[in-house]
């Protein structure tokens, strides 16, 4: 079975806040961990999200990648959108539409790259024996 991994999205934009409430993203969201499958893109704001009403789009080299429906992370300020197919290496671009619980809107878009597998080492070096 094929172990769930989310990748977390850094973006590369600012979001104004104009009310202490309004929800905005957080730059750094936590680690990444590409040694599974990409199957989810999480995103991680700095106040509650309404998951029901938000939206994520995701496009690759090849046109717009299958999204489930997003929804409510562990908490209430994370949206998770599962992907659903396997991402090849390469560059793709997340939109999202993120509403925060006091409905103020939050739009905005980043870059996700999907990395080549590690190459296996080609040459095997003999160390020396003591």
């Amino acid at each position: 079975m094929i172990r769930k991994a989310a990748l977390v999205v850094s973006l590369a934009l600012s979001l104004l806040c104009t009310a202490e409430a309004q929800a905005s993203l957080e730059l750094d969201g936590g680690p990444t961990d590409l040694a599974h499958s990409i199957q989810d893109v999480t995103l991680y704001f700095t106040a509650a999200v309404d998951a029901l009403r938000s939206q994520v789009r995701v496009f690759g080299p090849d046109g717009e990648i299958p999204v489930g429906d997003v929804y409510q992370g562990p908490k209430v300020d994370e949206l998770v959108a599962p992907i659903e197919m396997e991402l090849q290496p390469g560059v793709y671009l997340v939109h999202f539409i993120a509403y925060s619980t006091d409905g103020h809107v939050l739009r905005g878009s980043s870059t996700l790259i999907v990395p080549e597998p590690a190459p296996l080492a080609r040459h095997l070096v003999k160390l020396p024996s003591r």
